[in-house]
């Protein structure tokens, strides 16, 4: 069997981790969300982060936490799926779009009422000594479904 990446050269292959280590970072940061950890949401954030979402705004990594937690409460349960990744790495900075379908239940014990946000992220990540980090964040809504009885969608 040949050596695949025997004779891939060492930045196509560094652009392949990249842009693994870039999903895993988008993946985790949707994990944190619907199982509020907010904390370790607020990590995936650089410390001069910007977050502009369609129901407001924030800036640095510092509360960010807060500002979701707040942003979310209403909701026992959430469900963000972000999928269609188009990544450009340029060096140190990425560039990425994806597609979001995300489903807030505002309790648990009935499913069937949840109101869905479906759009499309727009993501600016750098690399630091921790790995890649979101430096900026924005969402744009494409359609929305059900009652938004909290105006998390603007």
């Amino acid at each position: 069997m040949p050596d695949t990446f025997g004779s891939m050269d060492a930045a196509a292959l560094q652009r392949l981790f990249d842009r693994d280590a870039i999903r895993e970072h988008l993946d985790h940061f949707a994990y944190c969300v619907d199982d509020k950890r907010w904390r370790d949401w607020e990590n995936c954030f650089t410390e001069t982060a910007t977050v502009t979402f369609p129901f407001a705004a924030y800036e640095g990594r510092y509360g960010l936490a807060q500002w979701g937690e707040t942003a979310l409460a209403p909701f026992q349960a959430t469900h963000h799926l972000s999928s269609n990744l188009a990544i450009t790495i340029a060096g140190d900075d990425a560039e990425v779009r994806s597609k979001l379908l995300a489903a807030h239940v505002p309790q648990s014990e009935h499913t069937d009422n949840h109101f869905d946000i479906a759009g499309t992220y727009h993501w600016r990540l750098v690399r630091t000594p921790d790995g890649w980090r979101i430096q900026s964040l924005r969402l744009d809504i494409t359609y929305t479904n059900g009652l938004d009885e909290t105006g998390l969608a603007g």
